[in-house]
């Protein structure tokens, strides 16, 4: 995003991080002005129309829609379900209350598939690789899940994050699609529509997070605190 440049640009200037803050602050406080606005056209044309109730139910309606067609994609659909269950100056409140499930429940990988993945990355099974193993996730969220698992010898307690089969090899498609999905609906609302951003947002940091090595390197960083 324009921010994200931005703040990225000041940096390799080596400008002092007040400049960043101001910067940050600048950006939140016109998406707010522009959250408010939006949701005063909506409530203005609601008012004006007398049919409010009809358009909250619209908004229940597709709500349900949107969250289905996130949990059913998984992935890159859950991700941004989740960044716009965030958006509550933004988005009529039908739409944040029902994606915010999107952060509680996610569909899990079967134990087939995360037995092959472990085994495409780390040479063998499970079975092989630790003392114990669950089959059954602990939790289950939009890029991975966690097992249980013990380490041999030991028998020292382990959790064990496992990426969800295909999601790399998706990644790239499924932010096409979903970008142009967001140019299209722009350029059709250019005055209601102007989510671009939220993309920008995603794009570069998505396969970042794809990437189970960058995280155990921040783990690291963050342990030697």
């Amino acid at each position: 995003s324009k921010a994200e440049r931005l703040r990225a640009d000041a940096v390799r200037r080596g400008e002092p991080s007040a400049v960043l803050e101001e910067e940050a602050r600048r950006t939140r406080e016109e998406a707010a002005a522009y959250g408010e606005a939006l949701a005063g056209r909506r409530l203005e044309a609601g008012q004006r129309s007398g049919r409010a109730a009809a358009w909250d139910e619209v908004h229940e309606r597709n709500a349900a829609r949107l969250l289905a067609l996130c949990i059913a994609n998984g992935g890159v659909y859950v991700k941004l379900g989740q960044h716009a269950a965030q958006l509550d100056y933004l988005l009529p409140p039908q739409y944040t209350r029902t994606l915010h499930q999107l952060f509680e429940h996610n569909r899990a990988s079967s134990y087939e598939d995360v037995s092959r993945v472990i085994e495409e990355e780390l040479g063998a099974p499970p079975e092989a690789l630790f003392g114990s193993f669950e089959r059954a996730p602990i939790a289950s969220a939009s890029l991975a899940q966690v097992h249980r698992a013990t380490e041999h010898g030991t028998g020292a307690p382990l959790a064990v994050k496992v990426q969800h089969a295909g999601l790399r090899e998706e990644c790239a498609s499924d932010l096409q699609a979903v970008g142009l999905a967001v140019a299209a609906a722009e350029w059709l609302y250019p005055d209601d529509f102007r989510l671009g951003w939220v993309m920008g947002e995603m794009a570069p940091h998505l396969p970042l997070e794809l990437d189970f090595t960058h995280e155990a390197a921040n783990l690291r960083r963050c342990a030697a605190f």
